[in-house]
């Protein structure tokens, strides 16, 4: 019985969503082992997430919370930083050894999509009860166009598998409330957590439409004093895991702000965005005249939710018959609403242009939670609305087929929804190792790098090759007084000053390019002038490739700097 309800349950519908992300993104599974899943850019900082993980605990035995491979010599902390949250790297840590850095990342992604479709499946078979229908809300949710726009490079943002299970978990709890049931919901508000703090937020503030959405229904629905142990439960494993870590997040910002916030203005959503498929539909040249004009880029900003969706889930409004049914409907209706209006932003956009001032419900929240400010990317709430028109939608399916004659109408509405979801192809990235980065590899330890050749991405991934500490680095929120020092190193080394980047900040050697070279295909991280590059006493070539070279620079103190301060883990903090 169990064997089979398992099979019917988890293995049937995670292979089916599987085989359909095999075949939506056909020939992409021919490049698994050779290719990166993902753009040049955030994906190869998503891949550094998963790398810096698995070292902090093998190398280090630690949580990986805090780094000195970046921003040497002072680190940097990575609380906030959505590159490194630890989920995917603690999912394939036990095939550490096993995979190679590529294929670690690319069965991240694939598992997003398949296992969000899974957990989608379990929550609208939980509200419908009708598996088939079920499957289909599964599929319209994890094949959006939300998570395949995200798919070419935000892996925090693609793994959006715990966010229906939490709210299966915690609408079971509401409605058969127990401390286990609590506790349950809890740790799926940690594996959200653990993919990215956006999530957080969204759950919390769908948990909070939930209970006040149940105080104004009749008094079954109401939360009561039953419901006590539950909310314990939830409490305990949340006192544990998440409160220290927005506390800590929260106490760094008090005493050392983190910059790199986006405009909302910016990465708001357009009213007519979830209308009119964007750039990462198949054909989205025939809508290119609209997205195109959207500010932002098209990852954010291609959030069509999906016409055949809607007239799903307005079917399940209009034909919901019995009281039993109206109330839950109302809720998921209340859900879409809530989150779509909330990633309008603080003005209202259409066509890209704003039309009202900044008094939209989102310029409210962002008054009464200034910590959000440093978000200011209200369009990514719109994965809760489809999430939520999923629901709808599988229920709309439910309704029609309980109509004489709406099998035909319920296929020719997946039919439509599928042609909807069809994604333009996921970019892929091969980066064969550079022979400087093999160079530098092959350095003994200690070593500490200035790169002023690289791209921001690209060292990030060179990083995960040459395994070397780095000055700098591509993070997502940078503490104030990392960038002031970081900037003290800058002016050193356009300066030619290299005693003191030495002496001073214990860097090693020192990557750029030669004067009349070709640059680098991107822009540079740091940008060193070529002339940096010529032989001059302090600094000794030691790799040249035509196009940039490897510097040692030459003073005793780096060396004994990175030599005292690493083996004691004073900065691997």
């Amino acid at each position: 019985m169990i064997g089979r309800t398992l099979l019917r349950m988890a293995l049937l519908p995670f292979g089916l969503y599987l085989t359909l992300f095999v075949a939506l993104t056909y020939p992409l599974v021919r490049s698994f082992r050779t290719h990166l899943f993902g753009n040049e850019v955030d994906a190869l900082a998503n891949s550094w997430g998963i790398w810096w993980v698995e070292k902090a605990l093998t190398d280090f035995h630690r949580l990986p919370v805090h780094t000195d491979y970046l921003h040497f010599p002072h680190g940097i902390t990575l609380l906030p930083q959505v590159m490194a949250l630890p989920f995917n790297g603690l999912l394939l840590y036990p095939l550490h050894g096993w995979l190679t850095l590529e294929e670690a990342y690319n069965a991240a992604l694939v598992f997003s999509f398949a296992m969000g479709g899974l957990t989608a499946f379990w929550l609208c078979f939980h509200v419908t009860r009708a598996y088939g229908p079920s499957l289909a809300g599964g599929a319209l949710f994890t094949f959006s166009s939300y998570h395949f726009a995200h798919a070419d490079g935000h892996l925090n943002l693609a793994s959006l598998e715990w966010l229906p299970l939490f709210l299966l978990l915690a609408l079971r709890a509401l409605e058969k409330p127990s401390f286990a049931r609590g506790l349950a919901a809890g740790l799926a508000l940690v594996l959200v957590t653990s993919c990215d703090l956006y999530y957080f937020l969204f759950c919390c503030l769908a948990l909070s439409v939930i209970v006040v959405w149940r105080l104004f229904q009749p008094a079954p629905l109401r939360p009561t004093r039953a419901h006590l142990p539950a909310l314990w439960g939830m409490a305990a494993i949340c006192a544990v895991t998440v409160v220290p870590l927005f506390g800590a997040i929260w106490w760094i910002s008090r005493h050392d702000p983190f910059l790199g916030a986006h405009a909302p203005g910016e990465y708001s959503l357009d009213l007519l965005a979830p209308l009119v498929p964007g750039g990462h539909w198949r054909f989205g040249a025939w809508t290119k005249g609209y997205w195109s004009r959207l500010p932002g880029n098209i990852d954010e900003s291609s959030v069509h939710v999906g016409l055949a969706v809607i007239a799903l889930a307005a079917y399940a409004v209009w034909r919901r018959r019995d009281a039993a049914r109206a109330p839950e409907v109302g809720l998921w209706v209340v859900l879409a609403a809530f989150f779509a209006v909330l990633s309008l932003g603080p003005a209202l956009h259409v066509v890209g242009r704003p039309v009202t001032g900044e008094w939209l419900p989102y310029a409210w929240l962002t008054a009464a939670l200034p910590p959000l400010r440093l978000a200011g990317m209200p369009v990514r709430m719109i994965v809760m609305t489809q999430l939520a028109l999923a629901v709808l939608a599988a229920w709309g399916l439910v309704a029609l087929l309980d109509r004489r004659r709406g099998g035909l109408a319920a296929a020719l509405l997946v039919a439509w929804a599928a042609f909807e979801s069809l994604p333009r192809p996921i970019p892929t990235t091969q980066l064969p190792t550079p022979a400087y980065v093999s160079f530098l590899a092959g350095l003994p330890e200690p070593v500490a790098l200035l790169d002023g050749y690289s791209d921001f991405a690209h060292a990030l991934l060179w990083q995960t090759r040459h395994q070397k500490r780095m000055a700098f680095g591509y993070v997502s929120r940078t503490p104030k007084s990392v960038s002031e020092r970081d900037g003290l190193i800058a002016q050193a080394a356009w300066a030619g000053r290299w005693d003191e980047v030495c002496g001073r900040f214990g860097i090693t050697h020192a990557l750029a390019p030669i004067e009349g070279a070709a640059p680098p295909p991107r822009i540079r991280s740091l940008g060193l002038p070529p002339e940096t590059s010529r032989p001059a006493p302090g600094r000794r070539i030691v790799f040249d490739d035509g196009n940039m070279r490897v510097m040692a620079l030459e003073c005793k103190a780096a060396a004994r700097i990175v030599a005292a301060l690493a083996p004691a883990g004073k900065l691997s903090r």
